[in-house]
């Protein structure tokens, strides 16, 4: 579809209010705690997803970890608990609403079990990054205006996760494949939502 002249001024005429009422935020630092291993339920779906290719329940010597050696052939990690450290830019729409994007990133260790890393041998990187899209509500949308330099929002957004789940150490998986440290042994894309 072409836009003439004419159209193309319309739309920068209409815009040019929003835009000088609009305020841009920009969060550089957003710090916060990326937990995982105090839900059982998600550390369990994570190692169903984020498979190794390895038996992660024999040790260095091959003998059984936790009495699990030799059942599960291609083990899987889950991420441990770690620090968030991420970014955003907003955009406010309302005096009290806002619409901003966020990305962040999360670095762990990996694993199967505590016993299992506690061995030596079953080591993994997990690095997760996570984009999203979030509407903070002001409080004040629902209570009335005030003067306070306080104003409290609930935070509302959906985005993409990525995971990347790489071994520290060379290993042979279960099919006799030699794989080099460093490798990227799986990864996870997963839909996410943020309450706040």
């Amino acid at each position: 579809m072409k836009l003439n002249k004419i159209a193309l001024a319309l739309v920068a005429v209409a815009a040019a209010p929003m835009a000088a009422n609009a305020g841009v935020t920009i969060s550089p630092l957003l710090l916060g705690y990326h937990m995982t291993e105090e839900f059982s339920d998600t550390s369990d779906k994570q190692r169903e997803v984020l498979r190794t290719g390895k038996d992660l329940y024999v040790d260095a010597n091959g003998n059984s970890i936790d009495g699990r050696a030799g059942n599960v052939t291609n083990g899987g990690v889950a991420k441990e608990s770690s620090l968030y450290t991420g970014a955003a830019l907003g955009i406010e729409l309302t005096p009290s609403t806002q619409f901003q994007v966020e990305y962040g990133v999360s670095d762990a260790n990996g694993e199967a079990s505590e016993d299992s890393a506690d061995a030596g041998v079953n080591r993994f990187d997990i690095e997760q990054e996570m984009i999203s899209g979030n509407f903070l509500i002001g409080t004040e949308e629902f209570t009335g205006y005030t003067d306070s330099a306080l104003k409290p929002y609930v935070l509302v957004g959906a985005g993409q996760s990525k995971i990347k789940v790489e071994n520290q150490e060379q290993y042979t998986n279960s099919n006799g494949e030699v794989v080099a440290a460093g490798t990227e042994v799986s990864n996870s894309k997963d839909t996410i939502g943020n309450l706040g």
